[in-house]
């Protein structure tokens, strides 16, 4: 007796194998549930029998669900040129989301973070930054373009800007900060050291650029010995002259005060002959 067997896309025959049959056996694959109808002819009568083949992990060449879908296991879509697509990206009701792989964003794809953004490793992007909170990275930070955060930038190694560097808060580096190539430049209004401690200048010299004015409001010390304090007062004096000391003197001739000369005050002496003229500091 010949049978005809028919069923749906879901399941796919093997090579060779034929919809008509003698000896009830079908060979191929199902890859979802598929519901399969053996029919044949006796006595000029069809007479038909079915059977469903269910399988728990189905191949499916696209869906549609109008609810919700809960996954008890892994979701896939790792085959080359395969995507998800998805407005909303959430974790667990209550949990953070883990995202446990490297992940690009392809150029000309921007990532917005209204919150703050916090790494455990190397965050290196080669477009721009921006967030509307802090940026926290436990290593490395490398950007080839903008960084603009309106909260705290923090970094436990190495900070690589390529563009510029906006902050509404505060930047914390536990490693280097460098500009240090030729033309780089930190502007800065107020610079201080840790909460506590002195700032340390480590440099092989410092130089303070001509036509700027350098002020220094409390004690001045150089190796570690006090030189030239605030309110302190100069006196200029002959000792070849005994205690006669250089007076100030003015256009007027009166030797109480110095003379002005754009803006600069000045004291003169006759004692021309005396080369032997010391300057002396002293403490009021």
């Amino acid at each position: 007796m010949e049978y005809t067997i028919t069923y749906g896309s879901g399941a796919q025959p093997a090579p060779g194998q034929k919809d008509k049959i003698r000896d009830l056996v079908w060979k191929g694959m199902v890859k979802r549930d598929t519901t399969f109808v053996l029919s044949y002819v006796l006595n000029e009568t069809t007479h038909y029998l079915t059977t469903t083949v269910t399988v728990h992990n189905p191949v499916l060449k696209g869906a549609v669900f109008e609810g919700s879908i809960d996954a008890l296991g892994g979701i896939y879509a790792v085959t080359e040129g395969t995507m998800v697509r998805i407005r909303d990206l959430r974790g667990p009701t209550g949990k953070h989301l883990t995202i446990d792989s490297p992940t690009d964003f392809l150029a000309g794809d921007d990532v917005t973070i209204a919150g703050k953004l916090t790494t455990n490793g190397t965050l290196e992007t080669k477009g721009q930054i921006q967030a509307d909170s802090g940026v926290t990275v436990a290593g490395q930070l490398t950007t080839n373009g903008t960084l603009e955060a309106k909260g705290q930038i923090q970094a436990d190694s190495t900070v690589t800007i390529a563009g510029q560097l906006t902050t509404n808060g505060a930047i914390e580096a536990r490693g280097e900060v460098r500009a240090t190539a030729p033309g780089q430049f930190v502007r800065i209004r107020e610079l201080r050291g840790p909460d506590g401690q002195a700032l340390t200048i480590n440099s092989v010299g410092t130089n303070f650029v001509s036509g700027y004015m350098v002020s220094v409001s409390g004690a001045l010390a150089v190796g570690g010995k006090f030189v030239l304090t605030s309110g302190d007062g100069v006196q200029i004096e002959c000792p070849n002259r005994g205690n006669a000391l250089l007076s100030c003197t003015s256009d007027k001739g009166d030797s109480s005060w110095p003379s002005h000369s754009k803006g600069w005050s000045y004291w003169s002496t006759d004692l021309s002959g005396d080369r032997d003229i010391n300057l002396r500091i002293y403490k009021r």
